[in-house]
């Protein structure tokens, strides 16, 4: 669990930073854009606001890994997705308009939530971000 700064990604930026530096050491060039995998909704603590969240990097082939970082396959399957423009401050919005999608076509949760960072950069201006939002999902029979 780690510590939230102002935006979400910055907080993981120095486990972005080892991936890269694991990947470089492995020869392998990323081509997709990196993620986080959200296991919990953010709580205040004697710290301040913590989530348990995964920084990953999406790869073509398995690695590895090594003592810091380990290499898996994220199941696959059915997403509910919409692509957010704007900084994480409105990613609620995306959030909210997932919810009411999932519930009036009957669809439920079956793992944690994706933020696939697609367009981003330190020299971009927040409100220009581009962030996917994916629900893993099933159809929810009665």
């Amino acid at each position: 669990t780690m510590p939230l700064q102002s935006s979400l990604p910055a907080s993981f930026k120095h486990l972005y930073t080892e991936i890269i530096a694991y990947l470089n050491q492995q020869h392998i060039q990323p081509t997709q854009p990196p993620m986080l995998l959200l296991h919990s909704r953010s709580e205040q603590r004697e710290d301040g606001l913590s989530i348990d969240a995964e920084a990953a990097i999406p790869l073509l082939a398995e690695l590895p890994g090594s003592t810091q970082i380990t290499s898996r396959t994220l199941p696959s399957g059915l997403m509910a997705s919409t692509v957010h423009t704007g900084n994480d401050l409105s990613l609620g919005q995306a959030y909210a308009a997932l919810h009411r999608w999932m519930k009036e076509n009957t669809y439920t949760f079956v793992g944690p939530p994706r933020l696939l960072h697609l367009q981003r950069d330190e020299h971009m201006h927040p409100d220009q971000y581009v962030t996917e939002v994916q629900f893993p999902v099933a159809k929810q029979y009665e």
